[in-house]
């Protein structure tokens, strides 16, 4: 019921709880191969994480975005990933070196 969660919390002023069921709602929908839904939940959710909790939805995203073939749209998130990783010093973990 995690659609119905993140339906009800993105119209909340709770933003801790939209947050969090946007995002999972993306991922069940990603893992489900509901990609529409999938990225609607990710860029509806990514403006509510701050800079540095960013990276791995837009690499969620990226993976989207290919498996609809979009690869414009693949390639924005995925860069977008990385220099937000870059500029954040996150970079390390994103490449899995730490």
């Amino acid at each position: 019921h995690v659609d119905l969660l993140a339906f009800h919390f993105d119209h909340s002023p709770n933003e801790a709880k939209r947050r969090e069921y946007l995002l999972l709602a993306g991922q069940a929908a990603q893992e489900c191969y509901a990609n529409a839904a999938a990225i609607s939940y990710y860029e509806r959710g990514l403006p509510l994480l701050r800079e540095s909790e960013q990276v791995d939805v837009q690499l969620r995203l990226g993976k989207v975005w290919e498996l609809v073939g979009d690869w414009k749209k693949a390639g924005g998130s995925y860069q977008k990933a990385f220099e937000t990783a870059l500029v954040g010093g996150a970079l390390v973990r994103v490449l899995g070196m730490d």
